[in-house]
């Protein structure tokens, strides 16, 4: 984790995919442009969900930045 005076980025959680899910993925008119495959729907609980927290691997590094809150 790194913590900055404004600013949190740390790994991703599973308490993070529901909203990560919900505020990006299900929102289609921000998903369409944010990706060029087609838009199908997809739960947050499915290991299909873009966000699902996965194992560390050498290929991905996938983080979350948060306002810091102290």
């Amino acid at each position: 984790m790194l913590r900055g005076d404004q600013i949190v980025l740390r790994a991703r959680v599973e308490s993070d995919v529901a909203v990560l899910h919900r505020e990006l993925y299900d929102d289609v008119a921000t998903r369409s442009r944010a990706d060029s495959r087609p838009w199908q729907p997809i739960s947050a609980g499915s290991v299909a969900s873009p966000y699902a927290v996965t194992e560390p691997n050498d290929e991905d590094s996938v983080f979350l930045s948060r306002r810091n809150r102290d």
